[in-house]
């Protein structure tokens, strides 16, 4: 077992906490912050798979990819080109 349910939900919580600041972490974020709490237990690293997993097991979190905004699209959408 990776982490066990207390430590779960105490990354849960500050992932929530971090979304709320408006600092949503990254993936490797995740990871890392359960690598963190594994070294004090001097357990191994998680599993390459282990932070996309996590977060498809966890309800609470989902995630979004952001996209380059379009140069050419914002200028349509400003009433002065227009």
């Amino acid at each position: 077992m990776n982490l066990t349910k207390l430590e779960e939900d105490m990354v849960v919580e500050h992932i929530l906490e971090l979304v709320t600041r408006g600092f949503p972490p990254r993936l490797a974020d995740v990871a890392s912050m359960a690598n963190s709490l594994r070294a004090e237990r001097n357990l191994d690293q998680v599993g390459q798979n282990w932070p996309s997993t996590f977060v498809k097991r966890r309800s609470e979190l989902v995630t979004w990819f952001n996209r380059k905004y379009d140069y050419k699209r914002a200028l349509c959408e400003n009433p002065e080109a227009i």
